[in-house]
């Protein structure tokens, strides 16, 4: 929703969160059928498409944020920073281990 003038790559997505491609194209493609994004080429390179938010997901999008920082607001009542920093920092690897586990499973599933 914050890129909605430019579009989000796949790409982009899979850094910040650090889950894997295969992951997150599954999430798109339900997204896409389900109508709360679209995909376009990018112009700069055909092989990398572009993800916008569509109508839909943008009238969603306040009661989104707010059901976003209630439940935030429970889950870290009580942190102080340096404990939300540390929980950051341990959730991101714990995330890191999950994408490669599913990456792992999914190429065992394969062979099969």
């Amino acid at each position: 929703m914050c890129r909605q003038e430019q579009g989000t790559l796949l790409t982009d997505i899979h850094r910040a969160f650090g889950y894997s491609m295969a992951t997150l194209s599954g999430m798109v493609k339900r997204l896409r059928e389900k109508g709360y994004i679209r995909v376009e080429r990018c112009e700069e390179d055909d092989r990398r498409r572009l993800l916008f938010a569509t109508e839909k997901a943008r009238q969603l999008w306040p009661d989104l944020e707010e059901t976003i920082q209630g439940v935030h607001s429970r889950l870290y009542d009580g942190f102080s920073q340096e404990e939300l920093s540390a929980l950051d920092h341990l959730q991101g690897k714990l995330l890191q281990n999950l994408s490669a586990l599913t990456a792992q499973s999914q190429k065992e599933e394969s062979k099969s």
